[in-house]
């Protein structure tokens, strides 16, 4: 009885993520139908998508907050794990979503970007953050990433018609290219060292090992994820994004993202590889202390209010990898709640640039 309620829990859960991809399903379905008509397309149809999307990450989150503390279950062969420590970030993640697109709605529609594709595609991305979120594999690991990351170049060139956007999209394109190399090259090491990509397993294996290969590969691991989250030195491409990115997707990047990839680095760093942790404290450190020194001192020069905006991003990540570095159960708490007032405070920040922002009228508004 005990084993079936657990199966019935997990599946619960996991609803969420197939709500979603239902959801994206019948947007694209709805939008195939509705673009070409005159009484129900721009801008009726991302305000009625937006809504939707609104009430369907809501209804994702209830289902996250009636989780046990001690839950936790593999599904899909161990490939996902459902747990507590995974549905604490998730829920963070949907509750920045939710405020995301309740404050983007107005300013979108405000500037005439009556672009349906801008929904779906930040679903698609919200989708593959929250099956990263939940992987316990390498290979599902890499997938999710990629599925988030061909979002994100998109969202970033969503502006077309503008040579910035263009290329903040371009430099993301490349060196997130560079990135997903990185992070292939480890999992290959590590793949090597182990016989297996499966979290959970190379935890049984060698979690005390001290294997050169599997070093190498997690140093590799880490240096991906300090390019996804803009730490120093991997933050060249921050502040050019940044700048030349629409408002809203700015505020995307720089508060939803970073919450399950320090989720995945504090999971990967003090769960599955504890043998190398103490390499990983001094990366951490090293990184952390220079982030919020080159980031402060940078952040002085500047005159544009998203590129002084980019540098903050990147002395807030030093100050959670400065935590990251104590290693204890403590400052991994502490952690949670410095991302979720990053986030708040981040998304409060934005919504304060979209309500005070100039407007813009469409022409066929104008009498």
């Amino acid at each position: 009885m005990g084993a079936h309620q657990m199966i019935n829990d997990a599946q619960i859960f996991f609803f969420s993520e197939l709500l979603i991809m239902l959801y994206i399903l019948t947007e694209i379905s709805y939008t195939v139908f509705f673009t070409s008509s005159h009484n129900k397309s721009y801008p009726i149809l991302l305000s009625s998508m937006l809504s939707f999307s609104f009430f369907v990450l809501f209804s994702a989150w209830i289902l996250y907050d009636t989780i046990d503390v001690n839950f936790s279950y593999n599904i899909f062969h161990g490939s996902l794990k459902i747990s507590f420590y995974s549905v604490i970030f998730k829920t963070i993640l949907l509750i920045a979503t939710i405020f995301l697109l309740f404050i983007c709605k107005d300013f979108l529609i405000g500037r005439g970007i009556f672009k349906f594709e801008y929904d779906i595609i930040i679903i698609f991305s919200i989708l593959g953050l929250l099956l990263l979120g939940l992987c316990d594999d390498f290979l599902v690991l890499y997938l999710a990433i990629e599925l988030q990351s061909l979002c994100f170049y998109v969202l970033a060139t969503f502006q077309r018609n503008s040579d910035f956007s263009t290329e903040a999209g371009l430099k993301y394109f490349i060196l997130g290219a560079f990135s997903s190399g990185l992070l292939l090259f480890g999992i290959t090491l590590i793949y090597i060292s182990f016989g297996s990509i499966s979290l959970e397993k190379i935890y049984q294996l060698g979690h005390t090992s001290k294997d050169l290969l599997a070093f190498f590969g997690f140093i590799f691991l880490l240096f991906a994820f300090f390019f996804k989250i803009g730490a120093f030195p991997f933050h060249m491409w921050l502040c050019d994004v940044y700048e030349g990115s629409l408002t809203t997707v700015t505020a995307f990047f720089s508060a939803v993202p970073k919450i399950i990839i320090f989720s995945l680095i504090i999971k990967l760093s003090f769960i599955c590889f504890t043998g190398y942790i103490e390499c990983g404290k001094l990366l951490f450190g090293f990184s952390g202390l220079t982030s919020i020194c080159f980031a402060s001192i940078a952040a002085l020069y500047q005159k544009r209010m998203k590129r002084l905006i980019a540098y903050s991003t990147i002395s807030h990540t030093g100050f959670i990898l400065l935590a990251i570095c104590c290693g204890s159960m403590d400052s991994i708490k502490s952690c949670i709640i410095y991302i979720s007032l990053y986030s708040l405070m981040t998304l409060s920040i934005f919504s304060i640039f979209m309500i005070t922002g100039k407007q813009y009228t469409p022409k066929y508004l104008v009498n």
